[in-house]
């Protein structure tokens, strides 16, 4: 089953996240957050002083953003739309994933750095590819893309296994589901990839127009996924998903 939200007055939906109940998504041209109820109604927006690009979730009522062109994270207070913390970072960042206590953080110029939860460092290493957008992590593996692959990774970025596919041209957002599948984000090719939690490829989710952001919401099992460019974002149940 497969629910329509039309995501008004963005331009550039470059991420998104399931909240509680409410739908989160980054416009990067607007400069905006912007919030839906889960039902697919509007609930607001914040308006931001730079472009963001990915979100996590730090705790029930914070998310944390990445700005890569203002080169610096931001702590958002979701209820209020107020910035609790700010975070300088030096090349990007991208991708952004909250796990075990952890940030890690995508510098895009083939390196991950990993921060405790008050933004100071605790390690960096070397991804296996030169640009890296998007990163979740999950069981202790990190999950990240680059044009053309999609990579498994150990939590100091050794490659567990690789996975390309005629039918995943230009992967970005990667997300995770409670089983260990992993879904990926296929911007050109317009759909959605599932891969199992070794490598194989397993199905997809055809119908989408350059989709970017992919979230998987663990608790009631949905997983939400947002076009860039026309302003439409879809949520699945996942066991009705095919």
């Amino acid at each position: 089953m497969r629910q329509l939200i039309n995501v008004k007055n963005s331009a550039d939906l470059t991420d998104c996240l399931i909240l509680g109940n409410q739908l989160l998504f980054t416009d990067s041209i607007s400069r905006k957050i912007i919030l839906y109820n889960i039902n697919g109604t509007f609930n607001r927006e914040f308006i931001l002083k730079e472009k963001p690009w990915c979100l996590t979730e730090i705790e029930n009522d914070t998310v944390a953003v990445t700005y890569p062109f203002g080169h610096s994270i931001q702590f958002i207070r979701v209820s209020s739309g107020l910035v609790v913390k700010i975070i300088d970072f030096g090349k990007g960042p991208w991708g952004i994933s909250h796990y075990d206590g952890l940030i890690y953080v995508s510098s895009g110029v083939k390196s991950l750095h990993v921060l405790d939860i008050d933004g100071n460092k605790i390690r960096a290493f070397p991804l296996p590819t030169s640009f890296v957008r998007y990163i979740t992590i999950q069981n202790e593996r990190i999950f990240c893309t680059d044009d053309e692959t999609f990579y498994c990774c150990d939590l100091f970025g050794n490659v567990k296994w690789t996975f390309e596919n005629d039918k995943m041209k230009l992967p970005r957002g990667i997300t995770t589901d409670e089983n260990g599948k992993i879904y990926v984000a296929s911007y050109q090719s317009g759909n959605v990839i599932e891969v199992s939690h070794d490598g194989e490829f397993l199905s997809e989710i055809y119908g989408l127009e350059w989709p970017t952001g992919i979230f998987y919401h663990k608790t009631n099992d949905r997983l939400l996924v947002c076009n860039q460019f026309n302003s439409k974002a879809f949520l699945y149940d996942v066991k009705n998903i095919v």
